[in-house]
């Protein structure tokens, strides 16, 4: 009996999970991504953005300080394929700011911290040889 009931359990678990996933074909229109990355280029104050943008859209890249005012931006043109965009950073001073990149549908935003490295002294030690 105890079999009986694990096994009517089981099968209504199975079926009311295969129900839930029984989707129709509107309920699938797949939503184009953007896909979004923030770096710095080697040996220079400046930043890189780079987009992957799957719609058919216009994507703007704002770089905002703690207060959400904006300091830079820059527009992408609807592209197939990676587009970059690149922002001097030389100017700004250390702290957290913010890289919002948006085309209308979708928003992401990126923190950036900015923190110059103190340079360090090291001691040196002269040796005379005679």
């Amino acid at each position: 009996m105890k079999n009986l009931i694990a096994s009517l359990a089981l099968a209504m678990l199975v079926t009311g999970t295969s129900f839930a996933a029984d989707h129709t074909a509107d309920d699938k229109k797949e939503k184009a991504v953007m896909q979004t990355a923030i770096y710095p280029s080697a040996g220079s104050t400046k930043l890189n953005v780079v987009v992957a943008n799957g719609t058919n859209r216009s994507v703007a890249v704002r770089l905002l300080d703690q207060k959400g005012e904006m300091l830079a931006s820059q527009f992408m043109g609807k592209a197939s394929k990676p587009t970059k965009a690149r922002f001097d950073i030389s100017a700004l001073e250390d702290g957290v700011y913010l890289v919002e990149i948006t085309n209308g549908e979708t928003k992401e935003i990126k923190q950036l911290t900015l923190k110059t490295s103190q340079p360090e002294v090291a001691s040196y030690r002269s040796i005379a040889m005679n």
